[in-house]
């Protein structure tokens, strides 16, 4: 008689802590790798005149995050060139730090991470919506 052995082979999916992730990602994928790419999108920021506030919208035609730490930003309405700097992961990966130069740093939450989407902030006062390009 011969006998078959059954083997299970299973893929383990991790899914983010604090911030939205509407697809499955592997475990080898981490927070940074899904970052570290082009992107483009948008940033908002709110906006108060004469006790109303709204957000307003900028495009941003590039966001890069490398894998080397170091990032490139350029906007639409810049002519003058863009802003590059360093970044990195904060808060056990739940959010990014972005360089200024000198000691200043700009932390935004990451409120949505998927391969098709990063959320970078408080969606309602500050922060970057972009897709990869």
């Amino acid at each position: 008689m011969v006998s078959k052995a059954v083997v299970a082979v299973s893929t383990v999916f991790v899914c983010c802590l604090s911030f939205e992730c509407s697809e499955p990602r592997s475990d080898f994928e981490t927070t940074k790798d899904l970052i570290a790419r082009a992107w483009r999108g948008e940033t908002f920021f709110t906006v108060s005149v004469d006790d109303t506030s709204f957000v307003a919208r900028d495009l941003v035609q590039r966001f890069e995050f490398l894998s080397d730490g170091t990032y490139y930003l350029s906007r639409a309405s810049n002519s003058s060139g863009g802003r590059t700097g360093t970044w990195s992961l904060g808060d056990n990966g739940r959010q990014v730090e972005l360089s200024l130069g000198g000691a200043d740093v700009e932390i935004f939450p990451i409120v949505v991470l998927t391969r098709a989407q990063l959320i970078l902030g408080d969606t309602t006062s500050r922060g970057y919506s972009l897709f990869p390009l």
